[in-house]
């Protein structure tokens, strides 16, 4: 493994957030070819998953290996830790596991509708690809050999992954199933694979919690339009009552895999409901545990200068033992000393890098860290309690090293009002200290959400491309307050384009930026942010790319409201005038600030990428920015993506085709 330092540039206010020094590269080199491929960059990872058994004893992984992906069980207390079972091939593949005891393991499986065509194709079909056939999912629970198999839930469609574990019942777990059209849950025996429903939600549940006995305690529903969760506690009466709602930051859409593993609900010993909430009065996100009876609520983790992010909880009762905090990096605080005493050893050796402690319960002296950071995709590291050594089982993406990903940074820009920002920046591989390169400035994709420290999969691609890349957490940014965020309200190219702005000129009066060498790129807001720089200060960008992004403020603001139901209505009107702008009193301000009534101001060349399929952002956004364009006789490209929602990087296929066109068009607007 190698471990990171921090390290200051003596010519600028950055601080490196890596173990590199700044590059000296040829002088010569007049064309840089990047290391890594859109090919690497669309690649399953190598090792997936890795999990402990809860004695300690058992290591199992997942892997892959020439388009094939199995499940590897290891005996860690047999010498030379022998592989003693295995399953999986190219057609059935696994991609999740976990340990129901010490004897059986549950792995989840990907698979076809048709496996007999497809084994028939595979040695027929020369170009075979596994993804161009329908696929569903299967749970197979198996002995520590990988012997003596059953499929659980085999009576249903698809099967999904245990939501709890009924720790006082060896046999069952409660696995989630939607059950004609709603969530419902079912008991399944994990030794024969029988199961049962066992309680049912409705078409707007996501979850339900129960005790370790399996008794309801609590069920969460998620409203799509307002972007908040609805939380019911169970009665003594057998009847669902609300208790509490509660609204979430967007998550990056490209960055869903990084923070797949924040927990937002937890368990107290008591088995109240413990949960994250943004506390009003600071703007920060804290911990607040709710009591069942009254309703009151007592704040369990707070801070005046950052956000917790998520809650630690044991997987398998849902127990709350502790909280992350974020600042650039993740941090673990947790209630037992001994626990905080692992984490800070293993910390301390893993250097600059966002980690995840997976202990198994059952006295296991041994847990699985799961490790990522700016230039680290992911790691998967066995932690030892009794030694505090750490042994690397593998990189997640064997082709991702520190030595061929953009090299990370941090820095504070000071704006033109004095207020001074936080921005995180990579440098490309070939960066030289003190000669200006491309740059690419890469707005997040959702007005109040932030860019921190971590592996940004869409910024590495574009640094590792030969362009160093930006992201400033412009005012309206998560994660600073309440004062920060809300100077972001009705700022859309107002105040929140002014920091990007400001931010882009910093990078060119440093020496890092070629000054005629600047694209705007982003997702969502974030590409309504590429268009409006390019409307709004046409002399800053030779080129502007909007993924899914917003072009004209009035209509989006109609669409949100008319997508909500009656209920949500009124209060998704007033988060929206509140947040963008009124459709009565700030009218000409939301015209002024929508790119497709101004882009005939445009000088750069724009490429427009839109997933036809996208409910968030009605596809006719880009169509009108993009007929208004080819109208005034701009340079413009439009990529429509069949099939595409607002994550055009779900599908490998979708992801290819985006990464090739970004590829090309920065090559072409910014090479050298």
């Amino acid at each position: 493994m190698k471990y990171s330092i921090v390290k200051s540039i003596t010519t600028s206010l950055l601080f490196l957030l890596s173990h590199f020094t700044l590059a000296n590269v040829d002088e010569s080199q007049t064309k840089f070819i990047p290391t890594l491929t859109v090919e690497d960059f669309v690649a399953e990872a190598d090792f997936r998953d890795a999990e402990i058994s809860p004695n300690g004893r058992f290591l199992a992984m997942i892997l892959s290996e020439n388009k094939a992906r199995y499940v590897i069980i290891r005996d860690l207390e047999s010498e030379g830790s022998p592989v003693i079972g295995s399953l999986g091939d190219i057609i059935y593949r696994p991609t999740e596991i976990e340990w129901a005891n010490d004897e059986r393991l549950l792995v989840k499986f990907l698979v076809p509708l048709d496996p007999g065509r497809v084994k028939r194709q595979l040695v027929s079909k020369e170009d075979f690809d596994i993804y161009d056939y329908p696929m569903t999912t299967r749970m197979m629970s198996v002995d520590v050999n990988g012997k003596n198999s059953v499929i659980l839930m085999k009576n249903r469609k698809v099967s999904s992954f245990v939501s709890h574990y009924l720790t006082e019942d060896k046999e069952h777990v409660l696995m989630p199933y939607m059950y004609k059209h709603t969530y419902a849950l079912e008991k399944v025996n994990i030794y024969t694979g029988e199961n049962e429903l066992y309680t049912r939600g409705n078409w707007r549940t996501y979850r339900i919690l129960t005790d370790n006995k399996g008794n309801l305690l609590y069920r969460l529903d998620y409203l799509n339009s307002s972007n908040e969760t609805q939380i019911f506690k169970y009665t003594d009466e057998n009847e669902w009552e609300e208790i509490d709602r509660i609204n979430f930051d967007d998550v990056e859409a490209e960055d869903k895999e990084n923070d797949a593993e924040l927990v937002f609900f937890g368990l107290s010993e008591d088995s109240s409901l413990v949960y994250r909430q943004m506390n009003q009065s600071t703007g920060f996100y804290e911990i607040v545990e709710i009591n069942k009876k009254d309703k009151s609520k007592k704040v369990v983790a707070s801070f005046p200068d950052r956000d917790v992010v998520s809650l630690i909880t044991d997987k398998r009762t849902d127990r709350f033992v502790g909280y992350k905090t974020q600042k650039d990096l993740l941090e673990s605080h947790y209630f037992n000393k001994e626990m905080q005493g692992h984490y800070d050893a293993a910390s301390k050796q893993v250097g600059n890098n966002n980690i995840w402690f997976n202990w198994p319960v059952g006295g296991s002296k041994k847990a699985i860290i799961s490790a990522s950071g700016p230039e680290n995709r992911g790691q998967l590291i066995l932690f030892d309690s009794e030694t505090n050594k750490l042994k690397l089982i593998g990189d997640k993406y064997k082709k991702f090293k520190a030595d061929n990903l953009a090299i990370p940074a941090v820095s504070n820009l000071k704006m033109r009002d004095g207020t001074e920002i936080r921005a995180y920046i990579l440098f490309p591989p070939n960066f030289q200290d003190g000669k200006p390169m491309p740059m690419v400035v890469l707005p997040h994709s959702h007005p109040h959400s932030r860019d921190s420290a971590k592996f940004h999969y869409l910024a590495q691609f574009i640094a590792t491309r030969g362009y160093i890349v930006l992201q400033p957490n412009f005012r309206g940014s998560a994660g600073y307050g309440l004062a920060f965020k809300s100077a972001g309200f009705k700022q859309w190219g107002g105040l929140m384009q002014d920091d990007i702005t400001d931010s882009v000129k910093y990078m060119i009066n440093e020496g890092f930026a070629l000054k005629d060498k600047i694209c705007i790129a982003g997702i969502s807001y974030g590409g309504y942010a590429a268009l409006m720089g390019a409307v709004k200060t046409p002399e800053l960008y030779q080129c502007s790319i909007s993924i899914n992004g917003i072009t004209n403020l009035e209509e989006h603001i109609e669409f949100k409201i008319n997508g909500a139901s009656d209920k949500d209505r009124a209060e998704i009107t007033d988060t929206l005038y509140k947040e963008i702008g009124n459709l009565q009193t700030d009218i000409d301000m939301l015209r002024s600030n929508s790119p497709a009534l101004r882009a005939n101001e445009v000088k750069a060349s724009v490429l427009m990428i839109v997933g036809v399929e996208d409910s968030l952002v009605y596809h006719g956004q880009t169509k009108q920015m993009y007929k208004a364009l080819r109208k005034a006789g701009k340079d413009v490209e439009k990529f429509s993506i069949r099939k595409g929602g607002h994550n055009v990087f779900y599908y490998v296929d979708r992801k290819t085709e985006v990464l090739n066109e970004l590829e090309a068009f920065l090559a072409k607007h910014l090479s050298l």
